[in-house]
């Protein structure tokens, strides 16, 4: 949970920054043609894996070793990280493939990132605190997935295809987070 709120904070660090920013501040380019934006993804997202990946990791070896560990065998205990990474594959991938799109309106891509991981930890921690066993692929994928292939493979549209995701992943995590608390209350 604690990397869930590290993350949290740097995606809402990342979207106060490109609003103060503003697109066209982001198109200025630093030393070298990169772009300022990038440098807080260059640091931000991998930040947020290493640490996500070293703290789950570190978490796994105290369970095996007090002997709590809830799943016996590699595959099972790997499981919830599918979704993560195939989560920051198709969303950090975005901006490389689509940079007009990307550059042209970042916020968007900040809003659809935010949700959508929202989303996809959120349901994983469900999960681990009601000892059911996590969907190989989180549903909120099958959308992005969709919206990836349409963007980057086929070249709809980006910047239409990246609005209209972020507006299915909002709803997608409203109605999930409603749903959840309606089973809770």
């Amino acid at each position: 949970p604690w990397m869930f709120d590290i993350a949290q904070i740097s995606v809402v660090l990342v979207f106060f920054i490109t609003g103060i920013m503003t697109p066209s501040g982001l198109k200025n380019f630093f030393a070298d043609n990169i772009y300022p934006f990038n440098y807080l993804i260059y640091i931000l997202l991998p930040l947020g894996f290493a640490g996500a990946l070293g703290l789950s990791c570190l978490n796994v070896h105290n369970a095996v070793k007090a002997g709590t560990h809830k799943y016996k065998s590699f595959s099972e205990i790997m499981r919830p990280w599918l979704s993560y990474i195939i989560l920051n594959l198709l969303l950090c991938s975005f901006p490389f493939f689509c940079k007009d799109a990307f550059l042209n309106n970042p916020r968007i891509w900040t809003i659809a990132y935010g949700f959508t991981f929202s989303n996809v930890v959120c349901r994983l921690m469900i999960n681990q605190m009601s000892q059911t066993r996590c969907e190989l692929l989180e549903p909120p994928l099958i959308p992005l997935a969709i919206m990836w292939i349409l963007a980057v493979v086929l070249k709809v549209n980006p910047s239409a295809v990246i609005l209209v995701y972020s507006i299915i992943a909002a709803a997608s995590f409203i109605h999930y987070a409603y749903t959840v608390i309606n089973d809770f209350v």
